[in-house]
């Protein structure tokens, strides 16, 4: 704030406010705001201020760190993951048995330094805000139950190492499962699957399914022709393209899919990703392959 008549200049930052969250186990979520300088003290040229944040995790039952990575860690990866559209590794983590123990950092091989660049605003496609903790809360307690699906998922979703054919055989099964797990553990066939995942998210994911009788016939001819494809390799130039536009479309109806599990509204979540830039890229690059 500018005083030009004291010759003077104050940065200040004010922390929003953000109640916490519980979870069906007891355990409350909080979230911990560090400010401070970026960069060194400011000059007379200027100054930064940075903001760290912490996830506190408090009134967690008894339980070991693997279950504690199982159950919290790694699907709060898999949300950032989804909402940022970047992969979001471990940074830190710090552990304490209770307020009169010491806190212990945890290390181990997926940690990576602190990402330098910040991801602009309009590049988010769920930021806090949107989500908020109760949203956070209501993701940790549904995706409990999905194992490594979600991971699947967002390993899809920002991989450039897999095949194609890898990526899209684990999704047209993950689609199996998360219907199976989420919305109808009934026996039922491929299709009937893939018809509810359409149909559950036809407005959180607007257009993804495209003509979905047709996609899901495309899908699951895709899935079928793997199983075919043992003994003579997967590699198919012929259908290379039409491959390419069917895993975009999975990788973007699973993510819907499980995006709901925060609680957000499916019109809320479809205005959001209709306007998000690489979900519009999706819709022009399918138009094209198909």
């Amino acid at each position: 704030e500018p005083d030009l008549a004291a010759k003077k200049c104050t940065l200040s930052f004010d922390a929003p406010d953000v109640p916490p969250a519980t979870m069906a186990s007891g355990a409350r979520l909080a979230i911990e705001q560090v400010t401070g300088w970026g960069s060194g003290l400011p000059t007379a040229c200027g100054g930064q201020l940075e903001r760290r944040l912490w996830l506190d995790v408090q009134d967690v039952p008894p339980t070991t760190y693997r279950d504690l990575d199982r159950k919290v860690v790694k699907p709060l990866m898999n949300l950032l993951t989804f909402a940022v559209g970047k992969e979001c590794p471990l940074v830190e983590v710090a552990i304490s048995a209770g307020q009169d123990h010491p806190w212990v950092s945890v290390h181990h091989a997926s940690m990576k330094a602190a990402a330098e660049e910040i991801v602009p605003i309009q590049d988010i496609l769920l930021p806090m805000s949107v989500i908020g903790l109760d949203g956070t809360v209501a993701w940790l307690d549904s995706t409990t139950s999905l194992g490594p699906l979600p991971s699947v998922v967002t390993r899809v979703a920002t991989s450039q190492d897999d095949t194609l054919e890898a990526q899209l055989l684990e999704l047209t099964t993950v689609a199996e499962g998360l219907h199976r797990l989420l919305l109808d553990p009934s026996k039922m066939n491929y299709a009937q699957r893939l018809e509810g995942l359409a149909e559950h998210t036809k407005e959180a994911v607007p257009g993804a399914t495209g003509k979905t009788a047709e996609w899901v016939q495309r899908v699951k001819v895709a899935r079928n022709d793997f199983a075919h494809k043992l003994e003579h390799g997967f590699l198919d130039e012929a259908h290379a393209e039409e491959w390419a536009a069917l895993l975009l479309s999975l990788r973007w109806l699973l993510t819907g899919t499980l995006l709901l599990q925060t609680a957000i509204s499916p019109a809320a979540l479809g205005t959001r990703i209709a306007a998000y830039q690489p979900y519009q890229m999706f819709l022009l690059q399918a138009r094209a392959w198909l």
